[in-house]
């Protein structure tokens, strides 16, 4: 039970963090090209269902896994947690090769084009639009605050988006690629070092991300330094205030 457990929760994981890029990337786009006309941009109730979409899409695309994962015994006393597709009877290997493509393609090769797509025409955009004039000064300055909040957050995602990409695509080929390929894989004299190197680096991503996050973005920071003071009361958060007030300001702008 505990080994489709962990494979199925894996496997939801890649799918929810991959996709949660995708709408941060989208919101940052609807943000730019629809800068004036508010109406239509990503509202709260969106987020939320967007959000959900999210998890069930993830959800969903992690599923097959929670029944095909077993724990199978290899030799007296050692056993391998690893798929057994005889679920799906006769058509299992060919439903194996057409899940593992899916998640190729939706977990890694969408995602990435989505956010190569949008964060190039952020890119353009912002870079090299100008604001434009106004007799309204509450207006452009709420515009010229947008962009220049935008212009900030934009490097960090793409930051997060690269390390996503270099951090997964090890594991996603050691998982559904080379296998198509070589199916004696499990036979290769140096596969286990590969194995503890692509999963090392997959992991290394959830390491990673919340520290880029601490850095880079002033709001997560003073989430983090909130929760930590309620967890820590000896941890002084008054410092922290004008952190608050500032990202407080923000908000309406972002």
């Amino acid at each position: 039970m505990m080994c489709s457990l962990l494979a199925f929760l894996q496997a939801m994981a890649v799918f929810l963090s991959a996709w949660t890029l995708v709408v941060i990337s989208f919101d940052r786009w609807m943000a730019i090209m629809f800068v004036l006309t508010p109406s239509i941009r990503i509202t709260m109730r969106r987020a939320l269902y967007l959000v959900a979409a999210t998890w069930i899409f993830s959800i969903l695309m992690a599923l097959p896994l929670l029944f095909t994962t077993r724990s199978f015994e290899i030799s007296e006393g050692v056993e391998n947690c690893g798929e057994n597709w005889t679920y799906f009877g006769d058509a299992g290997e060919q439903v194996r090769k057409v899940y593992s493509s899916m998640v190729v393609i939706l977990q890694y090769i969408v995602p990435q084009a989505v956010l190569i797509i949008t964060y190039t025409h952020i890119g353009i955009k912002m870079w090299n639009s100008r604001v434009p004039g106004m007799q309204n000064g509450a207006t452009k300055k709420m515009i010229v605050d947008r962009h220049e909040s935008v212009k900030k957050l934009v490097p960090m995602v793409i930051l997060i988006s690269a390390l996503f990409a270099l951090c997964w695509l090890p594991l996603l080929i050691l998982i559904n690629v080379i296998p198509e390929f070589y199916p004696n894989i499990n036979s290769w004299g140096y596969i286990l070092y590969l194995w503890w190197f692509a999963h090392g680096l997959a992991m290394l991503h959830s390491i990673v991300n919340p520290v880029i996050y601490f850095i880079r973005n002033a709001r997560f920071r003073e989430g983090f330094c909130f929760f930590s003071s309620k967890l820590l009361p000896c941890i002084a958060f008054s410092e922290f205030r004008l952190l608050t007030d500032n990202t407080s300001r923000r908000q309406a702008v972002i």
